[in-house]
């Protein structure tokens, strides 16, 4: 592509294949997508439908963990961290599996890939060689390997053959057998191996559990035992939060539920608030935590706490669609559980099919927000004033639990995204990408500081989808800080004076040539005039006060020349798609509804971005014809 620009020098690669939100152009990286591929494919492996596949990739993780990396498990935990790139010649581990464990760690915070039913470290069903190691990383004058040797040779090899771990105060310690009540009648112990025993009871004693395992303390008790706890805990919540039932007509057999987002177009890095409601015979309401989850967790989450409170067979309403039309589904002689390992909220649906299943529920879909007077409209709009007015007080919600019991058996973990479910590999492009624009920002000259600035996205069309290509060329080159202005040839040794060749006695500069150069006074007016007409008809439009437009028509006469009120660094960065922000300049209660004030700002926001890169393309496409005809009047037309 450069090499048909007419560029005299390459671009950054970087900024080209950030994505247009991100203030770049929406080019494919090939990075990204093999880091994506890899980080997936370590997980599918791992969790392989084919049990002789599965148990391969287990095998294999199993060896990097102990026989390599010192039964520390290098996708979680502090073994995250560790570079096993060199370990590539060896040949001793998948390639794609270091990829993906090396753009696992890369990421900040880490994503860890975390086993989601840890009950056999609880229940003692581990190595005691495994576990010897384990302390060594934490206390080097633990017993070492000899210990645990001569107990394997007496016929002790796991943990729960010398005692148990026990819950005391809240803390879990380990429990030791007196050594006499384990040995077969009649065997005898040698004196070695009886110090032996002694000495790995008593660092097991005083270890600390969390040494042994990493996640959440609940990935310790068995699925079965997971999955009644936070049934009962729903029931209990039920009982306790004592919200009024429904005063519709329900038979005490009827239920109707929703579900809550606040923002209601929060993306996959955003921030959000969900709650699920349910009304019937009782009534309830949760909260759904984590920054990966979405409305539909908070639709499901509605429907298991409505299945968990019914008696059987319970009448359920709800307006998600797609939750009825995969329980009607799973009624049918096909199996589900191929369609539900690609499904965003998989374990939530697994949840829903097993409580379904188990109480002979009926789950209708029921429009939303009509104004029927049937027992389903009237319900939802129960459910659904609950589940929003809720979002008030959110604070004094309930939280939901996390159906990590119904997870797969290896599932992607990272703060503060929670529990992963939806598409890994969209999740590892998107935080890569941040983490790449991040990086930019660090640039000489903020090219790629867009945190100064408007943090509306820009419009796409002139990036990916206008037919002709040269404003987009001019902010890829301007970005990357590879324009051809006399001080950049002059870094380049193409020119020998950085004064401006259009006779100014400034050096010739990007920020000269687009902001404070005469030659182009007139062509910036001409677009100033323009933009502040667009901009004023938007305003009218929306029917804003004339003394609410004061603060962004003052602004908008900035945005190509310099001001130290307008722009943060005093100095008009127009040329590089940065505009100064503009939500600060409209009120809050400038508009009718906030949605339409969000819709204003965004449509100022991009007829300042098309006006800021129209007008930058325009300046350097007649500096470009200015000095090609320069060039040509010396050393002639080339043919």
């Amino acid at each position: 592509m450069h090499a048909t620009s007419g560029f005299p020098w390459i671009f950054n690669t970087e900024i080209a294949t950030l994505p247009v939100s991100l203030h770049g152009f929406d080019f494919p990286s090939i990075r990204r997508i093999n880091a994506s591929i890899a980080v997936d494919g370590l997980a599918r492996d791992l969790n392989h439908h084919i049990p002789a596949y599965r148990n391969m990739a287990r095998i294999t993780l199993a060896d990097w963990t102990c026989n390599i990396n010192d039964c520390v498990n290098p996708l979680e935990g502090i073994g995250i961290h560790k570079d096993f790139t060199r370990r590539l010649q060896y040949h001793t581990i998948p390639a794609a599996w270091i990829v993906a464990q090396k753009e696992m760690g890369a990421v900040k915070p880490p994503m860890l890939l975390c086993a989601t039913d840890q009950s056999y470290i609880l229940n003692g069903d581990v190595s005691i060689s495994h576990c010897l190691k384990l302390l060594k990383t934490h206390d080097n004058a633990g017993p070492d390997g000899l210990a645990a040797y001569s107990l394997r040779t007496a016929g002790f090899k796991l943990v729960k053959q010398l005692g148990e771990w026990i819950s005391v105060n809240q803390t879990i310690k380990f429990h030791p057998y007196k050594i006499n009540s384990q040995l077969p009648h009649g065997k005898k112990l040698t004196i070695a191996a009886r110090t032996n025993w002694d000495k790995i009871t008593n660092a097991l004693s005083q270890s600390n559990f969390n040494w042994f395992f990493h996640g959440s303390s609940d990935l310790l008790i068995s699925r079965s035992q997971r999955c009644n706890n936070a049934e009962s805990y729903i029931i209990a919540l039920a009982q306790t939060c004592k919200f009024t039932p429904s005063s519709c007509n329900h038979n005490n057999s009827t239920w109707a539920t929703d579900g809550s987002m606040i923002p209601a177009a929060s993306g996959i890095g955003d921030r959000k608030s969900i709650t699920a409601a349910v009304t019937g015979p009782a009534t309830l309401i949760l909260q759904v935590k984590g920054r990966n989850t979405s409305i539909l967790q908070g639709e499901q989450m509605g429907l298991l706490a409505a299945l968990i409170l019914a008696e059987s067979p319970p009448q359920i309403y709800t307006d998600h669609m797609n939750s009825t039309m995969l329980i009607d589904d799973s009624r049918t002689a096909i199996n589900q559980e191929r369609r539900l390992r690609v499904m965003n909220g998989r374990s939530y649906y697994r949840w829903i099919l097993d409580l379904a299943s188990r109480k002979s529920a009926t789950i209708t879909y029921t429009k939303a927000h009509t104004n029927d007077t049937s027992l389903s409209a009237s319900l939802n709009r129960e459910a659904d004033h609950y589940a929003s007015s809720a979002q008030h007080i959110i604070s004094s919600i309930p939280i939901a639990p996390v159906p990590t019991f119904f997870m797969e058996p290896y599932t992607f973990h990272r703060e503060p995204d929670g529990w992963i479910e939806s598409n890994i590999r969209y999740f590892v492009d998107h935080f890569t990408a941040k983490m790449t624009a991040d990086r930019l920002a660090l640039m000489p000259k903020h090219r790629m500081s867009t945190w100064l600035y408007d943090l509306n996205p820009p419009p796409p069309w002139i990036y990916t989808k206008a037919s002709s290509a040269y404003t987009a060329l001019v902010q890829l080159y301007a970005r990357s800080g590879q324009l051809a202005t006399a001080e950049g040839m002059c870094q380049k040794k193409a020119l020998t004076c950085r004064t401006c060749r259009f006779g100014c006695s400034d050096t010739e500069n990007p920020h000269h040539i687009f902001v404070i150069c005469g030659r182009y006074s007139e062509m910036r007016s001409k677009e100033l005039g323009s933009l502040i007409t667009s901009i004023k008809r938007r305003l009218d439009d929306a029917e804003v006060d004339l003394h609410d437009q004061t603060c962004i028509m003052d602004t908008a006469k900035y945005i190509f020349s310099d001001s130290k009120d307008v722009w943060p660094l005093q100095s008009s960065m127009y040329f590089l798609g940065q505009i100064p922000k503009v939500e600060p300049l409209l009120p809050p209660l400038s508009t009718t509804t906030l949605v339409n004030r969000s819709a204003l700002i965004h449509n100022l926001a991009a007829d300042m971005h098309l006006a800021s890169a129209r007008l930058a393309s325009r300046i350097y496409g007649d500096l470009q014809k200015e000095m090609t005809k320069r060039r040509n009047e010396v050393y002639g037309t080339r043919k």
